[in-house]
């Protein structure tokens, strides 16, 4: 860092990229008393990018101001996440800025004599849905954005985090204590040599450096309790805790750590671990399972286990790169700068009985032990809830229309699991309060059907290739999350957009594919990219040029010639359902593009789920077909 950048403070940054993405804030504050808007404001020019915050200190304050409902006070206290999250959405709402970020907690008195923060949330109108921050402020903590905070037996909080270059030897030391002490005397000398060498600071240092190998570290204030390690493809390589902080969920946190970075940085699909027989009940009970029997490979003898990584949680790769960065970025000066004011207000975080309960099984419903359960949920704003391809669509909805937009879930997982794991959670919209019912009800059952397209496939009617998957795999999983978004609305016409994470069979066939519906609600008439633009050569070239644009690769369909491409996005050629031609019209236009459904073998496997190529209404001028969609979307 160059000595014009350490003169730039933090609040500073945060306003200059604000006025840059032409972004406005608000604040939201309780215990805080308007510290964080202070902050915000002392910037010189800040008036550009903040034009009003809220102090909302007592429950009546929060009602009246920003519209936290009195329901939610009584129920989960001022000082809940969902309390919060009505602060920082209300904050939004009244002001019309484009982040909200509230503020909510208790002031209490411990030894330090100063005052504790609870609760902090970020809000983003769009694309983001709400990003939670919780986070302990201590007098020596790093804070990243990686750093997690959880209450613990027998002390104040924990974080997790990733290790820093220069605390990975205290961190070896630790994994060596332990080892010595509970693991080799169970083991062989040929194991235990392996071990040692596998640790020793030389040889780990370089694969951390080259980004195979992540050391995360559980701490009590400025105590190293516990170490987790993984390596680029979600095997568990170490997961070691202090002879004085075991049975007290810290192996639970370092792996929570672990889970989220496997499914937001790395985004796959399992966690895999060789545990040593004595570990394989412990780590039962942080949701894996055994694949095979034991396995006796040289000196190592150990059994091959696997946890599932849900599909809702691993952020869909359509790579609308500059978006999603120019997000990410704001929302961590934005943590940052939340964690700078808490730093003065507060010493140490002390979190609700309600978050508390949260946390006690901090994969959600993600291995319950011997159970196989898994849930494949929609998240409630919580810190595992990340952003997809689909939050960054920038929707459109036309004011005072005659009818609603409701929201509908279909859900399904058997009382009894067998050896299959079924777990279904599908939301969908539906229309209320049409004129014409007999249109309403076609259109909401087109609505419906396509959200349930996956479900139908492979449960209801399953084809011969996924029944042998379910027969030949040792975990067999049939699984299907389905979100959506109304990207455009008006009085005559919807598009909606759907993101479907699914498991078909097994663990190895994950996908993440889009599907979309554009209706005419004048009479029920549903279009195609073939009703809305002919499909020419010059069509084709130009869109294919967009695709490979939007997904900065060239190599995007370049197995696909000119008349093959034609036929895809017409629809008369899906080549054995590999690809399925969708468009959406949104708030900036029209993107029309492909889901991608390769075969896992297949060398042309594009490495994301779904791309489309945006364009403006104009850039369509020469290819619009005559069909009526025009006439609703000009």
């Amino acid at each position: 860092m160059n000595a014009t950048e350490e003169d730039v403070t933090l609040e500073e940054a945060v306003v200059d990229i604000l006025k840059e993405k032409k972004l406005t804030v608000t604040t939201v504050e309780s215990c805080t008393a308007g510290l964080l808007a202070g902050r915000l404001m002392n910037v010189p020019g800040a008036s550009a990018v903040f034009n009003e915050g809220y102090i909302t200190y007592s429950n009546a304050a929060k009602e009246k101001i920003v519209g936290v409902s009195h329901e939610t006070l009584e129920k989960y206290t001022a000082v809940s996440k969902e309390t919060a999250a009505e602060m920082a959405a209300g904050a939004a709402r009244v002001s019309g800025a484009d982040v909200a970020v509230s503020v909510t907690g208790w002031r209490h008195q411990r030894a330090t004599g100063r005052s504790g923060i609870h609760r902090m949330l970020c809000q983003w109108k769009s694309p983001c849905r709400g990003i939670p921050f919780y986070r302990q402020s201590t007098e020596k903590q790093r804070l990243c954005s990686c750093t997690r905070t959880y209450p613990v037996e027998g002390g104040d909080y924990m974080f997790v985090r990733p290790l820093n270059p220069d605390e990975v030897l205290s961190a070896l030391h630790l994994i060596w204590e332990v080892y010595a002490s509970d693991v080799a005397p169970l083991q062989n000398p040929e194991a235990i040599a392996g071990f040692r060498e596998l640790i020793r600071y030389e040889n780990i240092m370089p694969r951390i450096q080259n980004k195979e190998v992540i050391l995360f570290g559980a701490w009590e204030r400025t105590e190293l309790c516990g170490v987790g390690g993984i390596n680029n493809r979600g095997n568990v390589l170490f997961l070691y805790v202090r002879k004085e902080w075991m049975r007290k969920g810290v192996a639970r946190q370092l792996m929570q750590g672990m889970y989220q970075f496997c499914a937001q940085v790395l985004v796959i699909t399992r966690m895999t671990v060789r545990a040593v027989p004595a570990s394989v009940t412990a780590f039962n009970h942080l949701g894996f399972r055994e694949v095979a029997p034991v396995q006796n490979v040289g000196a190592e003898i150990f059994v091959p286990m696997e946890l599932l990584i849900a599909p809702g949680s691993i952020p869909a790769k359509k790579p609308k790169k500059r978006i999603a960065l120019i997000i990410v970025g704001i929302c961590l000066l934005i943590a940052l700068l939340i964690c700078m004011v808490v730093k003065e207000a507060a010493s140490i975080v002390q979190e609700s009985d309600t978050y508390a309960e949260d946390q006690e099984n901090p994969f959600g419903d993600y291995g319950n032990g011997d159970s196989g359960e898994y849930d494949f949920g929609m998240g409630d704003g919580s810190e595992t809830e990340q952003q997809s391809g689909l939050d960054q669509i920038p929707e459109y909805e036309a004011e005072d229309l005659p009818f609603e937009v409701k929201d509908e879930t279909y859900n399904y997982s058997p009382e009894n699991q067998s050896s299959v794991t079924q777990q279904f959670e599908i939301y969908y919209p539906q229309l209320d309060g049409m004129e014409n019912q007999d249109i309403q009800a076609k259109v909401n059952d087109e609505l419906k059907n396509c959200a349930m397209e996956t479900v139908d496939r492979i449960y209801e009617n399953p084809d011969n290739e996924i029944r042998n998957r379910v027969l030949e795999a040792e975990s067999p999983v049939i699984a299907d999350f389905v979100k959506y978004k109304v990207t455009y609305l008006t009085q005559d016409y919807i598009c909606v957009a759907y993101e479907d994470y699914s498991y078909e069979g097994n663990s190895e066939y994950s996908y993440v594919g889009l599907r979309t519906k554009n209706i005419n609600l004048k009479d029920g008439t549903v279009y195609d990219v073939k009703d809305i633009v002919d499909i020419d050569k010059t069509f084709v070239n130009k869109w294919l040029k967009e695709m490979q644009s939007e997904a900065d690769d060239k190599s995007l369909l370049a197995d696909q010639n000119t008349d093959s491409l034609a036929k895809v996005l017409s629809g008369e050629d899906t080549q054995n359902g590999t690809f399925t031609p969708v468009f959406f019209m949104d708030k900036d236009g029209i993107e029309i593009g492909l889901s991608f459904h390769y075969d896992k073998e297949d060398e042309n496997a594009p490495d994301y789920g779904w791309v489309t190529a945006p364009f403006q209404l104009n850039d369509l001028k020469d290819s619009k077909t005559d069909s009526t969609f025009w006439d609703l979307v000009k």
